[in-house]
């Protein structure tokens, strides 16, 4: 911070004099001024592209869609998300795997990135989801079998924008633990029998969205 010129002085014999306390002195001191805050600002650079500095940023109102791929539970489908704040997001899923899955979801993301590697940051998050899970309809002689179900996870994961690959560009990893109840239905005829049983499981996955704003 440059120092001020002041605002009176004295001139005695052709000698300028500075009255004490008149001149703000030179100091590099930052403390008055206001922390940098990831809510409120601008996550996006003027040309609409995520950055990868993520403190001073912010995700509020932005939405996109991505394609998942669970590496466990060999599955693959799309998504949308929407972040209702710089911390909360919702989303929805379709996975297309031995079963169709749709999932909705919400996460909280944490102010608090971490360094992954070099200038790679990322940020933190956590999440609860709800999956309705069907299975495909079996035909054997006389009669079909169907199966369908559903189930909660947790889930943790990281955020990290790429727009060094392409602009708008946004990875996710994450581990969930995953429990449902499914339900398998025999039809021969008119007689149905109904077996249902519970299932947990952990997962991992990854994705990659793109942001429309």
């Amino acid at each position: 911070m440059a120092s001020s010129k002041p605002t009176k002085s004295i001139m005695v014999d052709g000698v300028e004099y500075v009255p004490k306390g008149s001149e703000k002195s030179a100091r590099n001191d930052d403390s008055d001024r206001p922390k940098p805050r990831r809510s409120n600002s601008d996550r996006s650079g003027s040309d609409g592209e995520i950055n990868g500095k993520l403190e001073n940023f912010a995700m509020k109102g932005k939405y996109g869609a991505g394609l998942e791929v669970s590496v466990v539970n060999l599955g693959i489908g799309p998504s949308a998300e929407y972040w209702i704040t710089d911390n909360f997001v919702a989303s929805g899923h379709l996975g297309l795997g031995s079963f169709t899955t749709y999932g909705i979801r919400g996460d909280y993301v944490f102010d608090k990135p971490i360094k992954l590697y070099q200038t790679y940051t990322a940020e933190p998050y956590v999440g609860l989801g709800y999956t309705f899970i069907k299975g495909p309809e079996e035909s054997f002689a006389g009669g079909s079998v169907k199966t369908e179900g559903s189930g909660f996870d947790v889930h943790a994961g990281l955020f990290m924008p790429v727009q060094h690959l392409y602009k708008n560009l946004a990875l996710r990893t994450e581990i969930a633990y995953s429990t449902a109840t499914v339900e398998a239905t025999a039809t021969v005829g008119s007689t149905k029998a109904t077996v249902s049983g519970d299932f947990s499981s952990f997962g991992f996955g990854v994705g990659i969205y793109y942001f429309f704003n």
